[in-house]
């Protein structure tokens, strides 16, 4: 990487600010991602120092030379005016080393289309992860990038914030992403809780009535699980703020209702969780994020209490909200705070999906089935199942069930998730050994409805050459194989299972009287799987 020529080096439209302060494995990360906004826009880019080693040293030196050593002061505004004091530009960008931007095309339009006159400040979002797996964030709009005047300045020793003679503000929807709470041991995470606790108990203690710092306590308590100290803290600053209508505190109010309720939630108290979340409800200060997200953990309570009927109501509430409400950008920037940023994810929305999958089973209910059944997306890397045991709760259903042909479709989706195809096969075994001594309809409801799945697995793929006989017999069952389709069936079964010893008689008795040339199938089986196959044999029946 070579150094970028700043354009317009003395009036550039942007001066670019990073805070380092020893993160080396993002620190490159975080200065590439800008690399493309720098080209495009008139820009600076100033590096300020807190206490860089030498190979962080010589990273930052590859990528300006407005580097700037800085002594920390256990200040946050202290070094965030310090660096603002540096800039020579018309606007002002600031990050840290631990957060990198995703796309920053669309803050290069914000400056090239000349948006940025109309305004004074500018959100965008920071994606701030759960664990290092990626899978699980919250997207929080922060407020990074401000007109430079001569008013604009940090206040707070923590969480600092800007300050500025106007507040007109744009919001993108360009991200950072951001591993910043996420802990490598739990000694780390305390340390960090330790140092922001005190921080915030001395902002407190100098400004009582500033729902900033309550706000902040509720992050630092529920990052620890401190539950008890949660609740006890967040009831009491609602009864400070109790009659409290200052416009722009709707959401930290909001906040506060959460955390009580999602701290009783984590404790398995599901009962006082729905109690406090109905009187929050009753708070007219109350924004249609914050509601959406009040019937949401109601739904989630009742569901954990197995209380069907009365769950209902809520989960309705929600998802007209979230059909309402979700991606529109103003809501979200405006309403949004901490614990109500999750509400309109699509973990939060397919939990309540599942929720109603579950109500749907335990009400016998096709049509309800099918309407939040279809709602779920399963190509997703990750499903957010609300309980693990629904898949094969569906399976029971579909056993007892008249044939419908949406079935099928759903099979091939509840398959399809290599977690639960395990658990799904061995539950349609368990009904087959019921049909081994006696006529089984759930298993024959079962097969037809297996045997037409995708999914190419040696058990699906005998349920197929299974079905072939039976259609002859049930003329429900779906339509005869050809005997080439039956053959490259055997194949893959001999190829790929180790059990097919263990099928019934009969299995091999139709392929027998259809001319399948079985022997051929079973000759091409090396040595070492036949002693594979032969053990599995073997273990099953000494037992």
């Amino acid at each position: 990487m070579s150094k970028l020529h700043d354009l317009n080096d003395k009036h550039p439209i942007l001066s670019i600010s990073l805070l380092t302060a020893g993160q080396k494995d993002t620190l490159q990360r975080c200065l590439d991602s800008l690399t493309h906004l720098r080209t495009v826009i008139s820009s600076e880019l100033i590096i300020v120092d807190t206490g860089c080693d030498s190979e962080m040293r010589s990273i930052i030196d590859k990528y300006t030379d407005k580097i700037y050593t800085y002594t920390w002061t256990k200040d946050f505004s202290s070094a965030r005016n310090f660096q603002l004091s540096k800039c020579s530009g018309q606007w002002f960008l600031f990050l840290d080393d631990d957060e990198w931007f995703e796309d920053t095309r669309e803050i290069e339009s914000f400056f090239q289309n000349g948006t940025y006159k109309s305004y004074d400040f500018c959100n965008y979002i920071q994606r701030n992860y759960h664990d290092n797996t990626s899978l699980r964030y919250s997207d929080d709009y922060v407020t990074r990038m401000a007109h430079i005047s001569d008013i604009l300045h940090f206040e707070s020793c923590i969480h600092e914030y800007m300050v500025s003679d106007s507040v007109r503000t744009y919001s993108l929807n360009s991200y950072v992403h951001h591993y910043g709470y996420v802990y490598n041991s739990d000694a780390q995470k305390y340390s960090h809780f330790e140092r922001n606790i005190t921080l915030l108990n001395k902002m407190l203690l100098k400004e009582p009535d500033n729902m900033r710092w309550y706000i902040h306590i509720v992050q630092e308590y529920w990052a620890i699980a401190e539950y008890s100290k949660l609740i006890d803290f967040s009831t009491n600053a609602l009864n400070h703020f109790k009659k409290c209508n200052t416009p722009g505190l709707e959401s930290s109010i909001a906040t506060l209702y959460m955390s009580v309720i999602e701290a009783y939630f984590n404790t398995f108290n599901y009962n006082a969780a729905i109690e406090s979340a109905g009187k929050a409800l009753k708070d007219s200060r109350l924004q249609p994020l914050a509601i959406a997200s009040l019937n949401e953990v109601i739904t989630r309570s009742y569901a954990m209490l197995s209380d069907y009927d009365s769950l209902s109501p809520y989960a309705l509430t929600y998802l007209k909200l979230y059909e309402q409400y979700n991606g529109n950008i103003e809501i979200l920037s405006t309403q949004s705070g901490f614990l109500l940023d999750e509400t309109f994810t699509r973990q939060y929305f397919e939990e309540v999906c599942w929720i109603l999958v579950q109500k749907a089973l335990y009400d016998n209910d096709l049509l309800l089935l099918k309407t939040y059944f279809d709602k779920i997306d399963f190509e997703s890397d990750i499903l957010f199942t609300f309980n693990q045991d629904t898949f094969e709760d569906i399976v029971r259903f579909m056993a007892i069930s008249k044939y419908d042909e949406w079935f099928v479709s759903v099979a091939n989706r509840l398959i399809s998730r290599a977690e639960h195809t395990h658990k799904i096969i061995d539950l349609i075994k368990d009904y087959e050994k019921k049909a081994e001594n006696a006529t089984c309809l759930e298993f024959t409801n079962l097969l037809r409805i297996f045997s037409q799945a995708d999914l190419y697995h040696p058990y699906i793929a005998y349920l197929k050459i299974l079905s072939f006989q039976e259609s002859f017999d049930n003329k429900e069952m779906p339509s005869p194989l050809s005997k080439q389709e039956l053959l490259s069936l055997l194949e893959f079964i001999c190829i790929n299972t180790d059990d097919f010893l263990l099928y019934k008689k009969e299995f091999w008795h139709k392929l027998l009287l259809n001319d399948i040339d079985v022997a051929s199938c079973l000759k091409n089986i090396n040595f070492d799987k036949w002693k594979a196959i032969v053990e599995t044999y073997c273990n099953c029946y000494s037992k």
